[in-house]
């Protein structure tokens, strides 16, 4: 990540990610879903006030289509909450879009894209194949969440994008 990138990070959580990328001077859009996450993230913004302005924090999940989708909330913790993975907890409505949309409406292109969606990667990913196809941003994907992750998420993007040269390490795509 290089000063003056756009870097989507989907699901910021606390935005620990959302910062470092800020610190080096990137544009960041949080993609956080679930509003208790948000407000940690609002208040790790707020502990860094000089990078407020670089992080825009977006209400949304991000899928292969747009509308809204129940999660299920884990009690106790931020972390978990999914729209895909069968789970016991609490249930949350937040709105649906893509990559693809978001970028078409907000007129930006990612640099770089970090996902950490709790199962949801592959549907992210289905909707980004035109980001992918014109952008090729660079991409930190985790893999951990299904057996066939891996697979999956390379021919997803290999497909979209050919020329894309992917590595994977620690349970991610690169």
């Amino acid at each position: 990540i290089e000063a003056g990138d756009v870097v989507f990070d989907c699901g910021a959580n606390l935005g620990l990610f959302s910062i470092l990328a800020a610190y080096r001077g990137a544009e960041v859009y949080a993609f956080e879903p679930i509003s208790a996450a948000r407000t940690g993230l609002r208040r790790t913004l707020d502990m860094n006030p000089e990078l407020k302005d670089l992080v825009h924090v977006v209400p949304a999940a991000l899928s292969d289509s747009e509308g809204t989708a129940e999660f299920t909330v884990l009690d106790g913790t931020l972390v978990g909450s999914s729209m895909v993975l069968q789970q016991q907890g609490r249930k949350e409505t937040a709105r649906l879009t893509t990559v693809d949309a978001f970028c078409a409406a907000e007129g930006i292109s990612p640099d770089f894209i970090k996902a950490d969606i709790e199962g949801a990667e592959r549907q992210m990913m289905a909707g980004a194949v035109e980001t992918l196809a014109s952008s090729a941003p660079k991409i930190a994907i985790c893999t951990y969440h299904f057996k066939d992750d891996a697979e999956v998420l390379r021919g997803i993007i290999k497909k979209a994008n050919p020329e894309y040269r992917i590595s994977e390490k620690w349970k991610k795509l690169y």
